[in-house]
């Protein structure tokens, strides 16, 4: 019998965005751009508007990465779940459809090297793509002795979260996303942190949006 796993919950997105310009007139706009850069490999230069939502348990965040020009402008989207991503991986790890790997990598890694096997983030990746974005399962490993803060991101302009996701999407993207996330999917699908992902019926798979709410809302 296959093991139940929980219900997958919404992460983050990502969009590719060189230099860092949108990202800048979001903030002018009243959006709390994180004063954090973070680098990826492939040298992904990342930087992040958060949110926390009020009826989510973990903080959310739209991410812009800035890297080479030969790379793909693909946007990306991570979905995490409750317990053990490794645990997870291994209930799926035959999948023939998904085709799924694991990645550790510590949060040092440009100082310790990427074979270092300290704190940091967990990751699923899938073999099978669809063109529409880079879709993947991400766990932030914390310490014991400092816990993850989840003080909330103050938006001049009210933006309080992000509460929809927007695909096109036709009925090979919709199977895709059914099978990662185990769920049948008739239109919206309410994530266990409240946000929806929404498949509009489209003739390609495409991510068309981001809903966020506001306290003008």
């Amino acid at each position: 019998m296959r093991p139940r796993l929980a219900a997958l919950a919404f992460d983050h997105c990502y969009t590719t965005d060189r230099d860092h310009k949108f990202p800048r007139r979001l903030s002018k706009a009243g959006f709390d751009l994180h004063p954090s850069i973070v680098e990826h490999p492939g040298r992904h230069v990342c930087r992040f508007i958060l949110f926390a939502p009020p009826r989510a348990k973990a903080r959310k965040y739209l991410e812009f990465i800035s890297k080479p020009v030969r790379q793909s402008d693909k946007p990306g989207l991570s979905f995490n779940c409750a317990g053990s991503l490794e645990e997870r991986f291994h209930s799926i790890r035959r999948d023939p459809f998904l085709r799924p790997t694991f990645e550790h990598r510590n949060y040092n890694w440009k100082k310790t090297g990427r074979k270092v096997h300290d704190l940091g983030w967990n990751f699923v990746h899938f073999g099978r793509k669809i063109s529409a974005a880079e879709i993947w399962l991400t766990e932030y490993e914390r310490s014991a002795k400092k816990p993850r803060s989840k003080s909330p991101s103050r938006h001049v302009n009210g933006a309080l979260g992000i509460i929809g996701l927007i695909f096109g999407a036709t009925k090979s993207g919709r199977r895709y996303f059914e099978k990662i996330l185990r769920r049948r999917i008739d239109g919206t699908l309410r994530l266990p942190c409240g946000t929806e992902l929404i498949l509009e019926p489209a003739a390609r798979t495409r991510f068309r949006g981001v809903l966020i709410c506001s306290t003008s809302a």
